[in-house]
């Protein structure tokens, strides 16, 4: 049974064959569900008769198409622009784990940033989060834990990663299929080739061939396992800044993570703009697939200014998001870009991990916005011009 707002109700039989059943379910007049038109339905399954019910469940959801069609991701027949972030469960004193208050004030925080989008980087979320998504009609790019694969070791650890892979995968299609913000699964996250950083005999000797053919055969038996599961969604696969572009011919969309302007071409903003706008049109020339930029920024210390390109500035953070949705506003096959990160989270310690945090974060960590965020709120409402 599937029942509306408006309380109208449609009722289908249900008749099982062994353990399992099909049920295709006609809504008359539907009310598609969008980021402009959250609608949500309640489905009901009842075990039993109405004299005489056994069992009943029930969950809320949406009806919505997701498609690629040219350079095009459509949903429900209208071109979309993704305009976002990667994020991560992490807040002061608790750590790494969801709130309900924290979660939503993030909500909140990206709607005030004319945001649509997130990308639950780099593992699925608690399924509260997708049911407020649900609810505050955003778009969901979800996430297994599979970070920086590699294939060029022990074929023995290569088969056994599958295995993890395949079971991630399959639990995490299991478990969110049912809510309509999620748009597309992300199998990997950064896929690292041996040579990655290195053009010296990059992808000419029979190692590397080998290690090439691994890659393709595993990344794209993970694209096919979640379209087999699911039909109805996008699956792609983050590419690695520096890695194989041919990896990705298997993606519905190529998303990418790319780094210009900080991890290389430092403070040289000329370059790093070239380096990535040419690297766009070079991926779409070859893949002829709709791009969205998933992971872009630089690290900022909240409250620390220059009037020159010094890194770790609010201003050079500013300034380097800011080129980077120019360049995306004169490519009209770039269809998202998603900030890394929303909020600044506590990372491991390392050179570049000022007090152990990851401080690329248009929030700080407890959710005070940066220049960055300002600056985004005017270019995504204030301004109103449907560009990034």
């Amino acid at each position: 049974m599937v029942t509306g707002k408006d309380g109208k109700q449609v009722s289908t039989p249900i008749r099982f064959n062994g353990d399992e059943t099909e049920v295709d379910i006609h809504v008359p007049q539907v009310k598609l569900w969008s980021p402009e038109s959250p609608n949500l339905y309640d489905v009901t399954v009842e075990l039993g008769n109405a004299a005489k019910p056994i069992d009943s469940y029930t969950l809320q959801t949406g009806i919505r198409t997701i498609e690629v069609k040219g350079d095009d991701i459509l949903l429900n027949g209208k071109p979309i622009i993704i305009r976002g972030f990667g994020k991560h469960e992490d807040f002061p004193i608790y750590g790494r784990g969801v709130a309900q208050p924290v979660m939503v004030k993030d909500f909140s925080l990206m709607k005030w940033l004319g945001a649509n989008a997130f990308r639950t980087s780099h593992y699925p979320y608690d399924e509260s989060v997708y049911a407020e998504a649900d609810k505050q009609g955003i778009l969901i790019i979800d996430e297994m834990p599979s970070v920086g694969l590699v294939f060029y070791d022990d074929q023995k650890d290569i088969d056994r990663r599958r295995e993890v892979c395949d079971k991630m995968l399959q639990e995490m299609i299991t478990r969110d299929k049912n809510h309509p913000s999620v748009i597309m699964w992300c199998v990997a996250n950064e896929p690292s080739p041996k040579t990655l950083g290195s053009n010296v005999l990059a992808g000419t000797n029979d190692a590397a061939a080998e290690e090439n053919r691994i890659a393709k055969d595993f990344l794209g038996g993970l694209v096919r396992q979640a379209k087999q599961l699911d039909p109805t969604r996008l699956a792609t696969f983050v590419g690695v800044m520096g890695g194989p572009a041919d990896w990705m011919e298997c993606c519905d969309l190529i998303t990418i993570n790319r780094y210009y302007g900080w991890y290389t071409n430092i403070g040289n903003f000329p370059m790093a703009e070239r380096y990535f706008s040419g690297e766009l049109d070079k991926l779409h020339n070859d893949l002829h697939k709709p791009i969205v930029v998933t992971e872009f920024g630089a690290d900022a210390i909240a409250g620390h200014h220059a009037n020159e390109d010094e890194m770790f500035s609010e201003e050079y953070q500013q300034k380097m998001i800011n080129a980077y949705l120019d360049i995306a506003n004169t490519k009209p096959y770039v269809k998202g870009m998603m900030i890394w990160a929303f909020a600044d989270f506590r990372t491991s310690q390392a050179l570049m991990r000022v007090r152990g945090m990851n401080l690329k974060g248009v929030f700080t960590q407890d959710r005070r916005p940066k220049m960055a965020a300002w600056l985004l709120k005017k270019r995504w409402v204030d301004d109103k011009n449907g560009n990034y």
